[in-house]
Parts: structure tokens; C-alpha cells; sequence
């Protein structure tokens, strides 16, 4: 079952539902246009952070021309950089990441586009998750 959210600042539990996906996942998937990191770019927030990371790969992204998608594990590096780009979003401004996903294996359980629209896919183990961190998903 998927639920979606329209804006993740209108969505109350919002930062518990971030930081429960990311406890529980143990990999990313973050899409960027190809090409050299331009700070003028929204959409390249970060590219050259998560591409040095160890063990992550690039390749071509099926959902727009000319962009890649970098996967990796979640290390403790990773989940720093995710911190740092997803934070604001915390406190009424926008995500700093464009195109995201956090997976459990290869399954996907929450997924941000548009820097602010929310997919969360809910599985029995995501939904016990949330049940035991109180974490609402009504609105």
C-alpha cells in the first residue's frame, strides 16, 4: 500500500516518519542531472557529497534525459548527508534534495520528488515500526 503526501511540511509527523524510514532502510537512491555541480542548480544539492561516498554507483535514470541516480548503502556518512539536505524541511522550508529514495533491500519505503512530494510505501514491518514510534498517518 502507498500513501501519498502532497507537501511534507503539511505532514504533522513528517520528521518521525523521515527518521523511522531512515533507521529502517539500508539504502538511498538520490537522482541529479548529469554533469559538473553547479551551486546556482537546486537540483544538484549535494551530488559531489554522496558520489564520494564509498561504495556508491551512477547510473542513468529512466525518469528524465540527461540525469543519474547514485545508490548506496547507508552508512553513517551517508546518513549525516542526509541530515544536513533533509533538515529544513523540518521547520517549514523546503528539502534541499530533488529526487530521493530510501530502500529496505531493493524495496523502496519512502520516497521524496519535487523536493517536497512524499510516497510512502508501506509494508507490515514499516507499519509495525510506526505503530511503536506513535507515528500518524491520517492527514
Amino acid at each position: 500500500m502507498k500513501k501519498v503526501y502532497p507537501n511534507i511540511m503539511d505532514f504533522d509527523d513528517w520528521e518521525k516518519v523521515y527518521k523511522s524510514c531512515l533507521t529502517y532502510a539500508n539504502h538511498f537512491n538520490i537522482v541529479y542531472p548529469i554533469g559538473k555541480c553547479d551551486e546556482e542548480n537546486p537540483l544538484m544539492t549535494g551530488k559531489d557529497e554522496f558520489l564520494s561516498l564509498s561504495g556508491t554507483i551512477q547510473k542513468p535514470w529512466d525518469g528524465m534525459q540527461d540525469s543519474v541516480v547514485i545508490s548506496g548503502g547507508l552508512n553513517s556518512t551517508a546518513i549525516f548527508l542526509f541530515n544536513k539536505y533533509i533538515e529544513p524541511s523540518f521547520n517549514g522550508e523546503s528539502s534541499y534534495l530533488w529526487q530521493w529514495q530510501l530502500l529496505k533491500e531493493d524495496v523502496p519505503c519512502i520516497e521524496v520528488s519535487d523536493f517536497n512530494v512524499c510516497t510512502i510505501t508501506l509494508s507490515e514491518d514499516l507499519l509495525a515500526l510506526f505503530a511503536q514510534t506513535n507515528i500518524c498517518l491520517t492527514k
